[in-house]
Parts: C-alpha cells; structure tokens; sequence
C-alpha cells in the first residue's frame, strides 16, 4: 500500500512551543493530539527497528506499508507510519 504525499498547495498546521525546537507539521484531516501520538509511536518503533539492525523498509513492512521504495531518511518512514496510524478507519457498508 503506497500513501502519496498531499497534493501541492495543502495547508498544515504548525505547531511549536519553543522557537528553538523544530516546528512540528499536523495534516489538517487529522486530530493533533492524535497526530503527536501517533508520531511518538512511530518514532518508538522506527528506534527499535534501527537498534535491532532493521533498515526503513522493515519498518514500513511492520506496518504493512509498501517497502519496495522504501526511503533511506528515517524521518520520512516516521511520518509514513504516523500517517497510517492516524488516518481514519473505512467504514463498512451492512
């Protein structure tokens, strides 16, 4: 499953307490609270991939995401997975 990157022109939310820190970019579709979470995961599970010897795309394959071009940035593999776990579950029709 490949996630595609918002289209051009998307706006996102900045959110940062500290202007020495980095600001930290929340889709507008998704709850920030839920979207810091699901980062924090992400990041958890991308450290033990790493300690464990793991390359990204063991990361993206744990989560079921397509690993075939799996970047080298760990920080893209972060937002990948926090994407999938903050995206809202599809509904099925009775």
């Amino acid at each position: 499953m490949y996630l595609p990157l918002p289209p051009l022109g998307t706006v996102l939310q900045v959110h940062s307490t500290n202007p020495n820190r980095q600001a930290i970019m929340t889709p507008n579709n998704v709850n920030p609270v839920q979207w810091q979470q699901s980062v924090g995961y992400a990041r958890s599970v991308c450290a033990r991939v790493f300690r464990d010897g793991g390359k990204p795309g063991d990361a993206l394959a744990a989560f079921g995401l397509d690993a075939s071009v799996a970047p080298a940035d760990w920080s893209i593999v972060v937002d990948r997975i926090a994407t999938q776990i903050s995206k809202s579950p599809v509904r099925k029709a009775a």
